[in-house]
C-alpha cells in the first residue's frame, strides 16, 4: 500500500468500489476478544496477569485476521488504520534501541541524569532512549487488543457490528450490577477485583471509578443506536429488543450517578444530548419511530433520577476537592517536565520518573500521581512532537469521518445509525482525556478501536 492509498484514507477521499468477493468476517472471534478486554482490561499497566490474558487473545484474533487476509487483502480502511497503528508502536520500539552514551547523554533531559549515574558509580553504558523501557515495552504490547479489534471490526458487516456493539452493551450493564453489589459489600468487599481502586464507590471491572463512567457515557449512544435501529425495522421481536436496549440506556445514567464520578457527570449531559440527535434523525415516517420517543423519555427518566440521588453527593466531591485537586497543582509542573524533554520526550510510559525526578515538596501527600490526569498533557511529554503529530492526525480523521457520518444520518442515507454514535463515543472519549487517563487502559482504548472501526464503511464496500 502506497502512500498516496495511505493519505487518501486518512483525508476520507478514498474512492469507493465493489468488494473483492471475500465474505465479512465472523463476529464471534472479535465480540470473545471484546469480552476479555472489558472484564481483564480494566485496570492499569501494573496489572501484568489480567493485561496478558488480553494480549493473548489478541494475537489469536491477530492469527485469525492473517489467515483471512491470505485469502484477499483486507480492505483499505484497515490498512490505513493499521498503518497509522504500526507507526505508533515503530515508535515505542525505536524507543528500547539501546544508544552509545555521548548520543543519549546528549537528547534533551538527559544531561542530569548522566551526570548523576556517573557520580553513583553507573558507568559508560549504553542505554535506550526511553527513561523507563519496561513501561515502553508493555505500552507496546498494550497495542495488541486495539489492532486487533480495529482490524476485527472494520471487516465486519453493519450486523456484526451491532452484534459486538451488544457485547459492550452487556459488559456495560454487568458492570453497573456489579458496582452496586460492590456498595453493598463495602470498602472490603471480596468483588473489588483491584488493590488500588476507589474503595468508596462502585468501581465495576475496573480499578477507577471514572474509567467505569467512561465506559458508561460512551455506551449510551450506541444504546440509543441500537434502540432506534430495531424500532425502524418493524419486524416481529424488535420491540422486545428496543425494550431491552432503552432499559440498559436507563441503567447505564444511573450507573453513572452510582460511581460518584465527577467526570461522569460532567460528561453526562453531552452523551444524553448525543443520543437524542440520533433519536432525532431516525428514518422512516412519525409513526414508524416509537423508538426514538421512548428514548426522549428515558432520557428524561434517567436525568431525574440521577440528579436527585446522586448530584448532591458528586457535587460535594467538587466542593471538598475543587482547585486543591493534585491533578491540577501538579499541571504547571508536568508543563515543564515535558519542556525539559521536548522536543522527543522522555520515552512513551515514562511518565512516573520523569515526573518524580522533579515533583516539589509541596505536592508530596499519600495520593501520588501515576500519570497526568490528562493524556494529551502525559503525551507531550512522553512522545514530544510525534506524540502531538498523532492525536492531530487521528483528531482530523475523526473530524473527517463524523462529518460524512453524521451528513449521512440526517439525509436519511446511512443504513444504520451506529456509526453517528460511534462518532459520539469517540468525542465522548476524547473530552474525558483530557481530564484524565482513560485510553491507557485496554478495556476502553479496545472500545475506542470499536468505534474507529464501526465509522469505516462495511466490509460490503472497500475502498482503493
Amino acid at each position: 500500500m502506497g502512500a498516496s492509498a495511505i493519505g487518501e484514507v486518512l483525508l476520507g477521499q478514498a474512492r469507493v468500489r465493489p468488494a473483492t468477493g471475500i465474505e465479512p468476517a465472523p463476529w464471534p472471534p472479535a465480540a470473545a476478544l471484546l469480552g476479555v478486554c472489558l472484564v481483564f482490561g480494566g485496570a492499569s499497566q501494573a496489572n501484568a496477569l489480567p493485561l496478558a490474558v488480553t494480549e493473548l487473545a489478541a494475537v489469536a484474533l491477530l492469527v485469525f485476521q492473517a489467515l483471512r487476509w491470505r485469502r484477499a487483502a483486507p480492505p483499505v480502511q484497515a490498512r490505513g488504520g493499521l498503518a497509522f497503528l504500526s507507526l505508533v508502536a515503530g515508535v515505542c520500539a525505536l524507543q528500547l534501541v539501546p544508544l552509545p552514551p555521548v548520543l543519549w547523554a546528549s537528547l534533551p533531559g538527559r544531561a542530569p541524569l548522566a551526570v548523576d549515574m556517573r557520580l553513583a558509580g553507573a558507568g559508560e553504558v549504553w542505554r535506550p532512549f526511553s527513561l523507563a523501557p519496561e513501561a515502553t515495552w508493555r505500552c507496546l504490547l498494550a497495542l495488541l487488543p486495539p489492532a486487533a479489534m480495529f482490524a476485527a471490526t472494520v471487516e465486519l458487516d453493519n450486523r456484526g457490528r451491532r452484534r459486538l456493539a451488544g457485547v459492550i452493551l452487556a459488559a456495560a450493564l454487568a458492570s453497573v450490577i456489579l458496582a452496586a453489589l460492590q456498595l453493598a459489600g463495602g470498602p472490603l468487599s471480596p468483588l473489588r477485583f483491584y488493590t488500588i481502586t476507589n474503595a468508596d464507590s462502585g468501581v465495576g471491572f475496573f480499578a477507577n471509578r471514572n474509567h467505569l463512567a467512561d465506559l458508561l457515557v460512551v455506551s449510551m449512544p450506541l444504546a440509543a443506536a441500537l434502540a432506534v435501529d430495531w424500532g425502524l425495522e418493524g419486524r416481529r421481536g424488535a420491540m422486545l429488543r428496543v425494550a431491552a436496549s432503552l432499559g440498559v440506556y436507563l441503567l447505564l445514567m444511573v450507573g453513572v450517578g452510582v460511581s460518584l464520578s465527577r467526570a461522569g457527570m460532567l460528561l453526562l449531559a453531552p452523551a444524553v444530548l448525543a443520543s437524542l440527535a440520533i433519536a432525532l434523525a431516525a428514518r422512516g415516517p412519525y409513526r414508524q419511530r416509537p423508538a426514538a420517543l421512548m428514548l426522549v423519555g428515558a432520557s428524561v427518566v434517567g436525568l431525574f433520577v440521577v440528579g436527585a440521588f446522586s448530584l448532591a453527593a458528586v457535587a460535594q466531591r467538587f466542593h471538598e476537592t475543587g482547585a486543591a485537586d493534585i491533578r491540577f497543582q501538579a499541571a504547571p509542573v508536568i508543563a515543564h517536565v515535558a519542556a525539559t524533554y521536548a522536543p522527543l520526550g522522555a520515552g512513551i510510559g515514562a511518565f512516573e520518573p520523569a515526573y518524580r525526578a522533579a515533583e516539589p515538596m509541596a505536592l508530596l501527600m499519600p495520593n501520588y500521581l501515576n500519570h497526568a490526569h490528562d493524556d494529551y498533557l502525559e503525551l507531550w511529554l512522553e512522545a514530544g512532537v510525534l506524540g502531538v503529530a498523532a492525536v492531530a492526525i487521528f483528531v482530523f480523521w475523526w473530524g473527517r469521518a463524523a462529518l460524512r457520518t453524521w451528513t449521512a444520518t440526517w439525509r436519511r442515507t446511512a443504513p444504520t445509525l451506529l456509526p453517528a454514535a460511534a462518532s459520539a463515543s469517540i468525542g465522548l472519549m476524547m473530552a474525558h482525556s483530557a481530564v484524565d487517563y482513560p485510553l491507557r487502559t485496554v478495556a476502553l482504548s479496545t472500545v475506542l478501536a470499536f468505534c474507529c472501526g464501526v465509522i469505516c464503511r462495511p466490509s460490503a464496500e472497500t475502498c482503493e
